[in-house]
């Protein structure tokens, strides 16, 4: 489990990485084709997880499949914040492009793989806020391995098709429908719950620079809200 870095950073996301130079760095393994770079979780040392895997197990001892993809082998990574914002810096090996997707007209045809299709990139971050293990969900719970408990929230910045799509957030503090509901009113409010929960009550919400359009406001879930004062809603 990786901290942010304890210094104050002034981030500027301009393309320049110059910023980042001083901030400190994780490694990862480097995953190879063959699938014999592993992981392993503090909880459950005996097994052995790939380092690239595919997303579709759910259980806490389940091992999932190794998927060799550059494009999500990350070899490095660091994390900064300042008075407001929390940043993330990954780095892929040298032949992958983070956020690199499939083109085509319509979604992937497990039945005809080789047909192009509209392809999505996920790059997710999940964290700890309070540092108790007992809140939060598990990684394994959204497929991810090695697992560990305690993540109260994530971001997530979402490719499709070619193009960035858009950047969201969830808040991991339900264990029930009506859990999940009290926690998406306090998220109207800008409030962020810290409680025992599980993945599938998350709520999961997107920040609006510019007022929705009439048809963005059609694909709503559920109608946008304006943040109460003081918050900025610009």
């Amino acid at each position: 489990i990786s901290k942010s870095d304890p210094i104050n950073r002034d981030i500027i996301i301009d393309g320049s990485f110059d910023d980042w130079l001083d901030v400190r760095s994780y490694t990862d393994p480097r995953d190879n084709i063959n699938g014999t770079v592993y992981q392993e979780s503090p909880w459950f040392p005996s097994l052995k997880i790939p380092d690239c895997h595919d997303t579709d197990s759910k259980k806490q001892t389940d091992i999932p499949k190794h998927i060799y993809n550059p494009n999500v082998n990350i070899v490095e990574f660091k994390i900064a914040h300042d008075n407001s914002s929390l940043y993330v810096y990954y780095r892929v090996v040298d032949d992958g492009v983070i956020g690199k997707t499939s083109v085509g007209l319509g979604p992937f045809n497990r039945s005809n793989p080789s047909k192009p299709s509209a392809g999505r990139f996920y790059i997710k971050t999940i964290i700890n806020l309070d540092m108790n293990d007992t809140t939060g969900i598990w990684l394994n719970e959204d497929g991810f391995y090695p697992t560990a408990p305690g993540f109260d929230g994530r971001f997530r910045i979402e490719f499709y098709n070619g193009t960035y799509n858009q950047g969201s957030y969830a808040d991991h503090g339900a264990n029930n429908s009506n859990e999940t509901s009290y926690v998406k009113e306090e998220n109207k409010q800008n409030k962020f719950l810290i409680r025992p929960a599980a993945q599938a009550y998350s709520s999961v919400y997107i920040y609006w620079r510019q007022k929705p359009t009439q048809d963005e406001n059609k694909r709503f879930l559920d109608r946008p809200y304006e943040l109460p004062a003081p918050y900025d809603n610009r």
